[in-house]
C-alpha cells in the first residue's frame, strides 16, 4: 500500500479496525477510528504497530506486516470475547457447605487459588472438590475480605464475587507478565 495516496476502500477500514482492536488488547498501540482512508494516522498506528512488533518501520502495510496484524487481532478478539458462561447451568447448585463434594467446588477452590497467589489476602486451599476445612477458611477469608457475611459456604453472593476477583487478578497477571 502507497502511504502517500488517499484510498478509500473497504481493505483500509479493515486494517484499521484489526488496529483499533489490537489497541483495545494491548498497551502501546495507537487507537485509531477506521474510516477508510489510509491517511497519516493510518500510517503512524502503522509505524507503531511494526515498531512494537520488531517489523521494519515503514508506515507501509506489506504482506509481513498484514500478516501480523492479522496475528495480532485474532488474537486480540479471542481475549476480548467474552467466555462461555457456566453460571446458568450452576443455580440449582448453589449453596455449597461443608462436607458437600462437587467439580465445581474445584473451580472455586482454583479461583481462590489464583486469587491468593496475586493478592496474597486468603489461604489458599487444596484442590480437592470438597468443602473441607481448609474451603471452608478460605471461603470465609474472602467473605470477610469482600465485605460479605462471612458464614464458611459458598452461596450465589461468595460465588459472583469470587468470579469478579478472579478475573481481576487474571488481568493483572497478564499485565505482570505478557
Amino acid at each position: 500500500m502507497n502511504p502517500e495516496r488517499e484510498f478509500y476502500n473497504q481493505p483500509i477500514r479493515s486494517l484499521q479496525t484489526m488496529l483499533r482492536t489490537i489497541a483495545m488488547f494491548g498497551d502501546g498501540y495507537e487507537r485509531i477510528d477506521p474510516n477508510g482512508i489510509y491517511g497519516p494516522e493510518t500510517q503512524a498506528a502503522v509505524r507503531t504497530f511494526q515498531r512494537n512488533r520488531g517489523l521494519p518501520v515503514t508506515g507501509i502495510t506489506n504482506w509481513q506486516t498484514w500478516e501480523e496484524i492479522v496475528r495480532m487481532y485474532d488474537r486480540a478478539v479471542e481475549e476480548l470475547s467474552p467466555a462461555q458462561s457456566i453460571t446458568d447451568s450452576m443455580e440449582s447448585a448453589f449453596p455449597f457447605s461443608r462436607g458437600n463434594h462437587h467439580a465445581r467446588l474445584k473451580l472455586a477452590q482454583c479461583m481462590l487459588g489464583e486469587i491468593a497467589n496475586c493478592y496474597h489476602c486468603v489461604c489458599p486451599p487444596e484442590l480437592s472438590g470438597t468443602m473441607d476445612e481448609m474451603m471452608v477458611n478460605s471461603i470465609s477469608e474472602f467473605q470477610a475480605l469482600s465485605g460479605l457475611p462471612v458464614n464458611g459456604t459458598l452461596d450465589k453472593a461468595t460465588w459472583n464475587n469470587l468470579v469478579l476477583q478472579y478475573v481481576m487478578a487474571e488481568m493483572r497477571s497478564r499485565r505482570q507478565n505478557p
